[in-house]
């Protein structure tokens, strides 16, 4: 656990020296060493580190030996990373490659998306040590593919919509659950406006899935039969117990969210964010601030979907399991919080108040969460230890 905690606190404590000198090359210098360290720890870590390793270890095993025509035959393996295996087989049959791939992909994802949309490098990065960081060495295939629908949000920001497909059907053939965030398409499609009106909109609607989330899983089942195991074996029918005061939390940074993102008029008529953006130093363009202002929008969504997949959880297993999808928004949705009281005119010492209450809510969940090891990985040992 000393590893963990080291980390958690030591992300935190170089993230508050160097926003202190205030300067944006040492920013990116601890982004990158923040990811560096989480590939370290991901990448190498030992066949025992984590519950779900060692049968993917297995896995790469079975087809660097026997191929794939054994394994595609399987209804539990998506066909992309039984490809995605063989390949790899061909450079090495160490397993180990398998790890060190996916661990470069997921982290290089995440540091791309907080180095383009986050306001707060050394927030963005103790909300994923502290939340996100050990779960990726446990369901590796599914934050696999939410790192290729990462790369797929940064490209449908930018209206490139034959890459953002490229990457969504390459997401889906990792973890055919990754199909829920094929609507996110659309977003790059060059006609396509995302408004406040749209995202009020769409949230408020998702929040219809609370009541009607079986039938939105029997849709889902209907095309993906192989799924439907999740339903009728005890193993994955339980119930998850729901925290409520993290429910609560949720719920107060939701508020927050939806005050600061929804602009207000002055009394010269001007949007509040619009006129704060334009007022900064080194003025971004006019596109560059609208692709920033549809990413918050998109990121927002991700959050509500968050939340509502949080209460679903709570009747239905697998929901906990998706809910890893879209706990990532986090990453981006808090920084930015603060940033836009800031630029609203929220005095320093509220901004300052709601950022040191968040920091100290994540590093003791952080701190707590490596004490429980939810997912197996403690006693941690490096694969050369083994």
């Amino acid at each position: 656990m000393a590893l963990f905690t080291t980390y958690l606190f030591g992300t935190f404590i170089l993230g508050c020296v160097v926003n202190l000198t205030k300067s944006d090359q040492l920013k990116k210098i601890y982004l990158t060493l923040t990811f560096l360290i989480a590939f370290i720890i991901t990448g190498f870590r030992g066949a025992t580190v984590g519950i779900d390793t060692y049968p993917t270890i297995q896995l790469y095993r079975k087809v660097a030996l026997f191929g794939t025509s054994g394994q595609l035959r399987s209804s539990e393996i998506e066909q992309g990373y039984v490809f995605l295996c063989r390949i790899l087989s061909m450079i090495t049959i160490n397993p180990q490659i398998l790890l060190i791939f996916t661990s470069v992909l997921i982290c290089c994802a995440f540091c791309l998306v907080i180095k383009r949309y986050s306001k707060d490098y050394m927030m963005s990065c103790v909300v994923f040590v502290s939340t996100i960081f050990t779960v990726t060495m446990n369901v590796s295939r599914q934050y696999m593919a939410l790192a290729l629908v990462i790369f797929a949000i940064l490209y449908a920001v930018e209206k490139k919509t034959k890459t953002t497909l490229v990457f969504l059907l390459g997401a889906v053939s990792i973890h055919y659950s990754a199909l829920v965030f094929f609507p996110i398409w659309i977003l790059s499609f060059p006609k396509f406006k995302f408004t406040t009106k749209k995202l009020l909109l769409i949230g408020g609607v998702s929040f219809l899935a609370v009541p009607l989330y079986m039938t939105l899983v029997s849709l889902l089942f209907s095309f993906f039969p192989q799924y439907a195991r999740f339903m009728t074996s005890t193993k994955y029918t339980s119930t998850s117990e729901i925290s409520y005061p993290y429910l609560f939390f949720l719920c107060m940074i939701l508020l927050l969210e939806i005050w600061t993102i929804i602009p207000r008029k002055t009394k010269e008529g001007h949007s509040v964010t619009l006129q704060m953006a334009n007022m900064r130093a080194g003025v971004e363009s006019e596109k560059e601030y609208e692709r920033e202002e549809v990413a918050n929008y998109l990121f927002t969504v991700l959050f509500i979907e968050y939340i509502i997949i949080y209460l679903i959880s709570r009747e239905l297993w697998i929901a906990s399991r998706l809910s890893y999808f879209f706990q990532f928004s986090l990453v981006i949705v808090i920084p930015n919080i603060i940033y836009r009281l800031k630029s609203q005119g929220a005095s320093k010492y509220t901004t300052l108040l709601i950022k040191i209450v968040f920091l100290l809510y994540f590093i003791n969940f952080g701190y707590r969460y490596f004490a429980n090891d939810p997912h197996g990985v403690l006693p941690y040992v490096f694969c050369w230890d083994q």
